[in-house]
């Protein structure tokens, strides 16, 4: 019989149950035990479909497998019940071009002392065939502290234009510092937002840049110490911004004042009417905005000011998009916490089942033979994409991990993406906090997660969505994804063991927008863009210099900074397109390339960085009102120069290069251009489509009328 994902579960308070068996001692000292590790293989022909995987479990006894849409909130019913034995299921029922989710329960039975613990590990995975491109990632709002464009502005543009060329629409706003000297508050900050996606709801992310007002709220303890029950930083109140939100963050009854403790750090106090919120937790989909924060306020360990780390930040932000960063696909675990008797304590987990379907089981490394694997020691020589780390904590640490120090320190730490878990540190707007060290240090780490309470859930990442996303999905999740099922008699349906479902303090440290596998798809190149008299803009482009299978989309803007549309249809397999559309005055496009992307989970199309060329163009009768100019840049150029001409009237013209001898190298065009700007790439090869050697050039340009030369240098 086929039986639905809740009738495993029962729905009770007890999904915040800290221990089942306080009083056992598992034979097992170890998180992966609760972990079904799924990877997938795909097959595309003759008939399309996804081999789930998953490594031996000595403890299970039955393997049930469910699948769901991925905007699905429920699991619904299994699609198949497999044997202790199984360790893979093929899915036939798929379409090349989609993704689905999947669920996989081992239902299992561990010896422990007195008895045996029935329990169900979990694998998450997010799997596909080809899965077809976005052609958008949708708008991101870039909330930058008003006073850093007088610091670095031109880093700032240089990220927008990052963005812009990878897919994103993109607002950029100011917003108030938020300090002792600088009192923004966090209702000025949710205005600035609420009234950004009023005016545009293709707004799906928010990017913190700099000392942002911090909102606090609740009196709560995800850690579980008293002396920790207080407000915490709660940035996902930034993403609650529909109307049913308005009145669900209230000021009026949490008071620490009344707390047996007094919280460690005065803006962790909680009083009515202190501008700090009541809410200890949200309501299920509360989150419609994904939040990141880069804020290094308060980090006095580090050598660099505030502003240098920022800076510092942006530079390996960059690095990491263009594929200047060398990455490893392999993930690193390091626990310090043991499950044995508070099983809520399988902390680790949350590393084991995301890196399994990034790099399968046998490309995560921890401290267990044949490998003794330290968080820091490790990176230090050894580059990870992922490294998770926990341990008993402190603000600035964690116990058997590291202290802020380790970041400050000048070793490298050679990972990209970070999860780290322990106490007081989830509270991260604290002096030297250790959740943000790590995005202060070199020469990569860019993000951060205080994954344990809750856990986190990133699978999909693995077919290229953006961390953002996963942040989104955790911070509203309760029971739709879950660590770990314990069946007792009491309980015989199974309780959920975990907690933190559900908090204010869940929050990403780090840039919302970054993906894996970027700067791993080169970009098309040698974009020209011209417009024939009486006809419709034609675009041209090369295929990248490295080998392989490209596709292509064409999109198009009224501004460089977007927002662009894609105007062809399906991919393109040519490297020329013709706008279908006639427009009048300055418009760019942007062609950006694809190639297929294999994974751990499957397949997508990853995208390059699109390049992009303006045109002042014109209706078929009109003509414009400008003067004929010639223009080359770079010069001096090593690999391909750019040509830009302006006519001021339809003309029949030739654009041709000619050596300094007089000799013509090459004709990059004879055509009868329309009145308006035109682009032209050349590649440096000539008529025999040869490198041209290093020296001096002219472009020159003839036609009735018209007569123009540049001089250019070509360089080795």
């Amino acid at each position: 019989m086929q039986k639905t994902f809740t009738s495993f579960i029962k729905l009770s308070l007890l999904v915040l149950l800290i221990s089942i068996f306080s009083n056992s001692n598992l034979y097992s000292q170890d998180s992966k035990d609760f972990v079904v590790f799924l990877t997938a293989d795909v097959t595309k022909t003759p008939t399309p479909s996804i081999k789930l995987n998953w490594r031996t479990n000595s403890y299970a006894r039955t393997f049930y497998v469910f699948r769901k849409e991925k905007e699905s909130t429920s699991w619904g019913y299994t699609i198949a019940t497999l044997d202790s034995n199984a360790t893979s299921y093929t899915d036939n029922n798929v379409e090349v071009g989609k993704a689905y989710e999947y669920q996989v329960l081992a239902r299992s039975l561990m010896p422990v002392t007195g008895g045996n613990l029935d329990y169900s590990a979990i694998g998450y995975i997010y799997a596909g065939i080809e899965v077809k491109p976005k052609d958008s990632y949708g708008t991101v709002l870039l909330l930058v502290e008003e006073s850093l464009k007088y610091y670095f502005s031109d880093k700032i543009k240089r990220l927008v234009e990052d963005l812009i060329a990878e897919g994103w629409n993109v607002v950029q706003k100011d917003a108030p510092r938020g300090d002792s000297s600088y009192p923004g508050t966090p209702n000025e900050v949710r205005n600035i937002i609420k009234q950004e996606y009023t005016k545009d709801n293709t707004i799906n992310t928010v990017f913190i840049l700099g000392r942002v007002p911090v909102p606090y709220s609740g009196y709560t303890n995800p850690d579980g110490h008293e002396n920790h029950i207080a407000a915490w930083p709660a940035d996902l109140y930034y993403g609650t911004i529909d109307d049913k939100s308005d009145n669900f963050w209230t000021d009026i009854y949490a008071n620490t004042d009344t707390a047996k403790t007094k919280p460690g750090r005065k803006e962790n106090e909680n009083i009515p009417g202190d501008g700090k919120f009541d809410q200890s937790e949200i309501r299920v989909g509360d989150v419609t905005l994904r939040i990141g924060r880069v804020d290094f306020y308060n980090m006095p360990a580090f050598a660099k000011t505030e502003q240098q780390l920022l800076e510092q930040y942006l530079d390996k932000d960059h690095d990491y998009r263009t594929g200047n960063i060398p990455v490893v696909m392999r993930g690193l675990v390091d626990v310090n916490f043991s499950p044995s008797g508070n099983l809520e304590m399988s902390f680790g987990s949350s590393g084991w089942r995301n890196f399994a379907p990034f790099f399968g089981s046998d490309s995560i490394f921890d401290k267990n033979p044949p490998r003794s694997i330290d968080w820091f020691s490790t990176l230090k020589t050894e580059p990870y994409y992922w490294a998770y780390g926990c341990g008993g904590g402190i603000y600035t640490g964690a116990g058997g991990i590291g202290n802020t120090s380790n970041f400050a320190d000048t070793n490298q730490k050679n990972a990209v993406f970070t999860m780290l878990f322990g106490s007081y540190f989830g509270d991260w707007d604290s002096q030297n906090n250790f959740l943000r060290a790590g995005l202060c240090s070199n020469p990569s780490i860019l993000t951060c997660a205080w994954a344990g309470r809750p856990h986190w859930y990133l699978h999909h990442m693995a077919l290229g969505e953006p961390i953002g996303y996963s942040t989104m999905l955790t911070q509203n999740n309760f029971l739709l994804y879950i660590p770990l099922l314990v069946y007792t008699p009491n309980y015989p349906n199974g309780v959920v063991i975990t907690s933190g479902l559900l908090g204010v303090h869940t929050a990403l440290m780090g840039d919302p927008t970054l993906r894996m596998y970027m700067g791993t798809v080169p970009s098309a190149k040698n974009l020209s863009v011209i417009q024939p008299a009486g006809e419709h803009v034609e675009i041209s482009w090369e295929k990248p210099d490295e080998q392989g299978e490209y596709l292509y989309n064409v999109y198009l803007s009224t501004s460089e900074n977007g927002p662009f549309a894609k105007i062809n249809e399906g991919l393109l397999a040519d490297t020329s397109f013709t706008d279908p559309e006639l427009h009048e005055g300055m418009v760019y496009y942007m062609v950006r390339s694809f190639k297929v992307q294999n994974t751990m989970s499957g397949s997508f199309y990853n995208s390059g960085r699109g390049i992009m060329k303006n045109i002042q163009a014109t209706a078929v009768d009109e003509q414009m009102k400008i003067e004929h100019s010639l223009a080359v840049s770079p010069n001096p150029a090593t690999t391909n120069i750019n040509i830009e001409l302006s006519l001021e009237k339809d003309a029949i013209v030739s654009l041709d290069i000619y050596d300094i001898n007089g000799n013509r190298v090459v004709n990059i065009c004879t055509r009868n251009l329309a009145g308006g700007t035109h682009s032209f790439a050349w590649n440096m090869l000539n008529n025999s489509n040869q490198k041209v050697c290093p020296g001096v050039y002219l472009v020159k340009l003839t036609g009735i009328g018209l007569s123009n030369a540049e001089k250019f240098i070509v360089m080795p």
